[in-house]
C-alpha cells in the first residue's frame, strides 16, 4: 500500500506522496481503510471502482477511482494500480439536476392546481354568471317593445343595457374559450392553414360582402397539430386582421412562412391596417389589454392572449411587429 508513482496531473491534484502509505498520504488514517477498493481488486482480481469527496490541493473535489491489480510472473498481486479521475463538475450537475427535477415536480403541481381553479371558473362562468345576464337581456328586450312609451333618454338607456348585455355575452364565450383551450386533450394530425385561412376569409366575406380585401396565401402551407385549437388561433389572428384593416382603401391579408436562421419554420399572419407600436406588442398577449379603442375596433381583449395559449401548448412561440398607420404582423412556430 505504498505510493510508488504518481503522473504530474496526479501530484497537483493531490500533492506528491511518493514512499508514504496511501491510507496516510490521503486518507489520514493508520491502517487499511475498511473499505479500500484496492484491497478488494487484489482479493478478487477484478476492477473495483468508488466515488469519493476527498480533499484535494485547492478545494475537496469529487473522484472517481478505478483499482486494479497488477500480477507478478506467479500470478500473484505485487502491486496496484489506481486511475483517478475528477468528476466534481459531473456530481455538481447532477446536484442541480436534481433540485431542477424538484422545483419543476413542484412547479407541475402548481401547474395543476391552478388548471383546476381555471376549470372551476370557466364552470362558474357557464352557469352562474350566464344565467342572470340571460335575464336582464330578456328583461332589456322586452322594455324596447315600451319603446313608444319611454322618453328618448329611456329609449337611450334600454338599448345600453341591449348593447352591454351582448358585449358581455361575447366576452363570457371569449373566457369559455381562453379556458378550455387548456383543458382540451391536444391531438396532432397534418393540418393545411392555407385551406383554413381561405375557408375563415370566405365566411368574413359572406358575413360582409361591402368589404373587398385581398388574400394571399401560399398554394398549401401544412403545419402539424391540433386541428381545432389551431381553428381556434387562426379564427382569431384572421379575425383581428380584418377588423384592423377595415380604414385602409386596399386591404390585404396576407398567410406565409419562412425559415429561421435557426432552420425553424416560421409562420406568420400580416395586413396592412391600423398597425401598433411594436415596443408594446407584448401587451397584446395579455387578457384584457388592448392598444387601441374599443370604440374604434370593438371586442373581447381576449382574441391574442388564447392565441398564445394555443401556441404554447404546441411548444412553439408567437410574436408581433408593427407600426401605427403600417400594418402588423403576427410570427408564430408550431413543435408539435
Amino acid at each position: 500500500m505504498t505510493v510508488r508513482y504518481q503522473n504530474q496531473a496526479h501530484q497537483e491534484l493531490m500533492g506528491s506522496h511518493v514512499g508514504r502509505r496511501c491510507y496516510e498520504a490521503y486518507r489520514h488514517q493508520s491502517e487499511i481503510c475498511a473499505d479500500c477498493h484496492l484491497m478488494e481488486a487484489f482479493q478478487d482480481g477484478k476492477v473495483h471502482r468508488a466515488e469519493l469527496n476527498m480533499p484535494c490541493t485547492l478545494s475537496e473535489r469529487c473522484l472517481q477511482i478505478s483499482a486494479s491489480a497488477l500480477n507478478g510472473p506467479e500470478g500473484d498481486p505485487v502491486a496496484g494500480i489506481q486511475v483517478v479521475r475528477d468528476v466534481t463538475d459531473r456530481r455538481l450537475a447532477e446536484q442541480e439536476a436534481v433540485v431542477l427535477n424538484q422545483v419543476l415536480t413542484w412547479q407541475t403541481l402548481e401547474l395543476n392546481q391552478a388548471n383546476r381553479e381555471l376549470e372551476a371558473f370557466c364552470q362558474a362562468i357557464s352557469h352562474d354568471l350566464r344565467a342572470p345576464l340571460t335575464r336582464v337581456y330578456s328583461s332589456a328586450q322586452e322594455l324596447q317593445r315600451y319603446g313608444s312609451v319611454l322618453d328618448e333618454d329611456g329609449n337611450f338607456f334600454v338599448t345600453l343595457v341591449n348593447e352591454g348585455c351582448v358585449q358581455m355575452e361575447a366576452l363570457l364565450d371569449a373566457l369559455m374559450v381562453l379556458c378550455r383551450v387548456t383543458e382540451v386533450d391536444l391531438v396532432s394530425a397534418p393540418v393545411d392553414l392555407t385551406a383554413m385561412v381561405q375557408q375563415l376569409v370566405a365566411q368574413l366575406r359572406q358575413a360582409d360582402p361591402s368589404r373587398k380585401v385581398s388574400l394571399l396565401t401560399a398554394p398549401r402551407l401544412m403545419v402539424q397539430g391540433d386541428p381545432q385549437l389551431l381553428l381556434v388561433a387562426m379564427t382569431n389572428l384572421i379575425a383581428n386582421a380584418w377588423k384592423y384593416s377595415s380604414g385602409v382603401a386596399e386591404p390585404v391579408i396576407e398567410l406565409g412562412s419562412f425559415d429561421s436562421e435557426e432552420g425553424e419554420t416560421v409562420l406568420f399572419v400580416r395586413d396592412n391596417g391600423a398597425g401598433f407600436d411594436s415596443a408594446r406588442s407584448d401587451e397584446l398577449f395579455q387578457p384584457f389589454r388592448r392598444l387601441h379603442s374599443a370604440r374604434q375596433f370593438p371586442g373581447t381583449g381576449l382574441g391574442l392572449a388564447t392565441v398564445r395559449r394555443i401556441i404554447r401548448r404546441h411548444n412553439g412561440r408567437v410574436w408581433g411587429e408593427g407600426k401605427p398607420g403600417c400594418g402588423a404582423t403576427f410570427y408564430f412556430t408550431l413543435n408539435c
